[in-house]
């Protein structure tokens, strides 16, 4: 949204002047006063000066037409934008680490609102602002009550071309994504959704990119010994051969908060994790392939671990609703002993696995076989819908079952089975206004044969229903 107001204002403002100094110059010619003589100057040095500030604000667009934006002093120009997000959620008997066996059924109302400012300071120089506030609706006991609610979501500085060189450098606070999220995600889903703080160098070419970051994720202490990092490279090439992309990426974690590792002792965490990712398109298949190995230690236990995806789709272009058919399998190791010293445990970084394995979030890429089908189709141009399948496993019994956020939910057991259970996700989306995007999900997870040798089985329902609005 550019601000015009105050352009809009001095198009009001000029008219009545204008014609005020047109009336009073006829005045002046009968009553030839001096005084009203020197009024009339200075009024007309101020409509002048009003009308000039209204036509630095007039730009002209991409597509020649004009348009308003408002300047700050020394900038050229300011660009501001939003969103209001309300969700409602019923959960029933959804597994959680906090209720490993379901026992909990609760519903609410999310609020999310986000207020962005993005300051162009000049050609070479851009700032990003954006506040965030984030609260549950009827949390405050009454909306007169004084609850704190906003957060600093974004600010950051972008500098271009430094130097002369084809790249971009972003310092503070900033979104940071990749592929398709499996590894770094927005988070978006989350009410908070996920930034960075640190910095990125960005540089690109016609046929290639590669960002080097680093990232401060925790500091709370007041000693290096709470400190937590994160610095990796993200690269890749665009159309390395007809319908085939490749990406790789090397990313290492660091933690020094210290912890108990399988054998009782005390120790840090830092471990490294390489992956590559591949896709693309050939004869109207969609197909892609990630692979990732990760080692180090986590609390003093030795890291080895890795996990793949493989999947593949085809969009039915000439048929009605254009419906797409996709397979997809997901793997990831889990630990095979926990007295052991050793942990196979692959590592949940900072994903988004919302729309991975299952919308009720009951899993992530650590200590998985997800086989799942989706069947998406377009009833109209305004409605989408997507129905998905999940058959879920853990690649080890021994190995803990983690949600979506890694967090454990059950410990692993010997003997016990390694079937999770089965999902069925519905969402519709539906672009009911312009600027306005509707949704729902209906998501049913039925528990298997892990959930009821470990505790308590439950079939898990989460459904929700939420309107978005950007502006």
């Amino acid at each position: 949204m550019r601000l015009s107001s105050l352009a809009m204002l001095a198009s009001v403002l000029i008219v009545p002047m204008s014609r005020e100094v047109q009336a009073q110059e006829k005045n002046s010619n009968t009553k030839e006063d001096g005084s009203i003589r020197q009024e009339l100057s200075e009024l007309r040095r101020e409509v002048d000066d009003l009308r000039e500030w209204k036509l630095q604000q007039e730009e002209t667009a991409p597509d020649g037409t004009s348009e308003s934006r408002f300047k700050l002093p020394g900038s050229m120009g300011l660009t501001v934008s939003g969103q209001i997000r309300v969700r409602e959620e019923y959960r029933s008997h959804l597994y959680s680490p906090t209720d490993p066996d379901g026992n909990e059924r609760n519903d609410f109302t999310r609020l999310r609102t986000r207020l962005r400012f993005d300051f162009e300071v000049n050609e070479q120089l851009q700032a990003i602002v954006e506040l965030q506030d984030i609260r549950l609706l009827g949390s405050e006991g009454s909306t007169t009550a004084d609850a704190e609610g906003l957060d600093l979501k974004r600010a950051e500085m972008l500098i271009k071309d430094p130097f002369g060189l084809p790249a971009e450098i972003e310092i503070g606070r900033f979104v940071m994504f990749y592929g398709k999220q499996r590894v770094i995600g927005h988070l978006e889903w989350f009410d908070q959704g996920r930034t960075f703080d640190g910095f990125r160098i960005k540089a690109q070419g016609t046929s290639w990119f590669a960002d080097l970051f680093g990232a401060r994720i925790n500091d709370l202490g007041a000693s290096d010994e709470d400190d937590s990092d994160l610095v990796g490279i993200y690269a890749g090439t665009k159309e390395l051969m007809s319908g085939l992309d490749v990406e790789g990426y090397i990313l290492h974690t660091r933690d020094q908060r210290r912890g108990t590792s399988e054998r009782g002792t005390q120790g840090t965490t830092g471990f490294t994790t390489f992956g590559s990712r591949l896709f693309g398109t050939c004869c109207g298949l969609e197909y892609e392939t990630e692979i990732l190995f990760q080692t180090g230690e986590v609390f003093d236990d030795n890291l080895t671990a890795y996990g793949g995806v493989v999947a593949i789709g085809y969009k039915f272009e000439d048929c009605p609703m254009t419906p797409r058919l996709g397979f997809e399998v997901d793997y990831a190791t889990g630990d095979r002993n926990g007295t052991d010293g050793d942990t196979e445990q692959l590592q949940v970084l900072f994903p988004t696995n919302h729309m991975h394995y299952g919308n009720a979030d009951l899993a992530a890429l650590s200590n998985l076989w997800d086989f799942r089908t989706s069947l998406g189709f377009q009833p109209s141009e305004t409605v989408r819908v997507s129905l998905d399948h999940h058959h879920l496993s853990l690649q080890d019994e021994e190995g803990a079952w983690v949600n979506a956020g890694g967090a454990t939910i059950r410990p692993g057991a010997a003997g016990a089975s390694r079937h999770l259970g089965e999902e069925v996700d519905l969402t519709v989306w539906w672009d009911a206004i312009e600027n306005l995007e509707l949704q729902f999900g209906w998501n049913h997870f039925f528990g298997g044969g892990f959930t009821d040798d470990t505790g308590r089985q439950r079939d898990a329902v989460f459904t929700y229903i939420q309107a978005l609005l950007k502006f």
